[in-house]
Formats: C-alpha cells, sequence, structure tokens
C-alpha cells in the first residue's frame, strides 16, 4: 500500500507532496515592514553572508559547493575596466563571504578552506555574523541552497531588493513564483551571475527592470 509522504522541500525525481516551511516565518529570518528600505535608498550592492553548510567536505569535495563557489569567485568579478563602457551607471559592489569556522569537513579539508577563504596563517574568519535585517540594505541579495532548501527566498522577496535565486531542492512555492517576474534565476554554475549583476546593477534600462522584478516579487510576497 503505497503512503503519502509529506515534505518541506524534496529534490529531483522524488514525489514527495510539498508543504509551507515554517522556517519561511520564522523569526530568525522574518522581514519586518518598519525595517524595509526604498529601492532607491539601497546600496548597489551584492550582498551574501552564510556558512559552508552545504555538505559534508572530504577529499576536496567543498570546491563544487554552490556557497564555495560564489565566495571563491566573489574577489574575481569580471566586471573590470574593460566592460565598463557596456554600462551607463557605476558597476555594483560586492559584498560576499563566509561566517563562521569551517566545522562540516575533514581536518585536511578544513584547513584547506581556512586557508582558501581566511587567508594563509588566519586563526579566526575575518567577517562576522550579521543581524538578518542589515541584508534590508542591498539591491541585489543572492539565495542559494545549503544543505537543504533556502529559508531566505520568501524574506527577501518581501524585502523590496532583487533576488537571484540557484539551487536544487523544490519547494511549495516553486511553481508559484515565476523567473524573470519574482526574481533573477542563475545557473548552478554561476556562470551567468555576473553578467546578470551588471546589467541589473550598472546599467540603467536594467536598473528599472531589476526594480520592477523587486516589487513583483514584493507582491507576490507580501
Amino acid at each position: 500500500m503505497a503512503f503519502p509522504v509529506f515534505s518541506q522541500t524534496k529534490a529531483e525525481g522524488f514525489a514527495d507532496i510539498l508543504l509551507p516551511s515554517p522556517w519561511n516565518f520564522n523569526d530568525k529570518t522574518a522581514y519586518a515592514d518598519d525595517q524595509g528600505i526604498l529601492w532607491e535608498q539601497k546600496e548597489n550592492t551584492m550582498f551574501w553572508r552564510g556558512s559552508a553548510s552545504d555538505g559534508y567536505a572530504a577529499r576536496g569535495s567543498w570546491q563544487t559547493s554552490f556557497r564555495a563557489r560564489l565566495v571563491h569567485a566573489a574577489p574575481h568579478l569580471p566586471l573590470s575596466t574593460a566592460n565598463k563602457p557596456r554600462h551607463d551607471h557605476e558597476l555594483p559592489r560586492v559584498d560576499i563571504g563566509f561566517v563562521d569556522e569551517f566545522q562540516k569537513c575533514h581536518q585536511d579539508d578544513c584547513r584547506s578552506e581556512e586557508t582558501a577563504f581566511w587567508g594563509s596563517g588566519a586563526e579566526k574568519p575575518p567577517l562576522e555574523r550579521v543581524p538578518f535585517e542589515q541584508h534590508w540594505q542591498y539591491r541585489h541579495l543572492m539565495d542559494l541552497d545549503g544543505a537543504d532548501y533556502s529559508g531566505r527566498f520568501v524574506p527577501f522577496l518581501r524585502s523590496r531588493s532583487l533576488v537571484y535565486r540557484t539551487g536544487l531542492f523544490r519547494t511549495w512555492f516553486g511553481e508559484r513564483v515565476y523567473a524573470w517576474r519574482h526574481y533573477v534565476p542563475v545557473d548552478v554554475r554561476l556562470h551567468e551571475l555576473w553578467d546578470l549583476l551588471g546589467f541589473f546593477g550598472g546599467d540603467k534600462k536594467g536598473a528599472g527592470l531589476g526594480e520592477n522584478i523587486a516589487m513583483e516579487g514584493r507582491a507576490w510576497a507580501a
């Protein structure tokens, strides 16, 4: 006899019945209107803070994780002076980094991650945790899965910021929100991210379209 399986998330190929997660409405990731900032008052910056929690690292496997690829790529943005003629606004800043110590890893992998992301000889992370509401200061917010689905997506949509989203896990809202209307989809390899950021953050027309997407996302999540 078959029994239904109810879940908060599922991976491709599974037939679980998806339900809204309490995490989307948890105070830890809540958005309050009195903390909100209007689009035009937000910093033209892509912001992300998080821990390396998307899986256990062994034999260098951390190099293939979403979060490690994002943080590693951030200082090497191809938004150089050679690209500036394509944009008619100042290019956006990028403020992306890990917080907390690396714990989900073999000892050698933990040391490799510390060297890669903290710098040689560093004994603690260079960045500290920030209050969750600090995200609302920035126009561009990156949302990606960790060891499971992301609990940030819905409050990010409410915040009037433009949400960039990539991930593997499916959630209850996956068939209710639409890419390019409510958020900006990003390929899992993150190859398109910097071109998208350059368009929505460094181009007058792109900034207008980005604001429209942010407002549509807010209207859906309100």
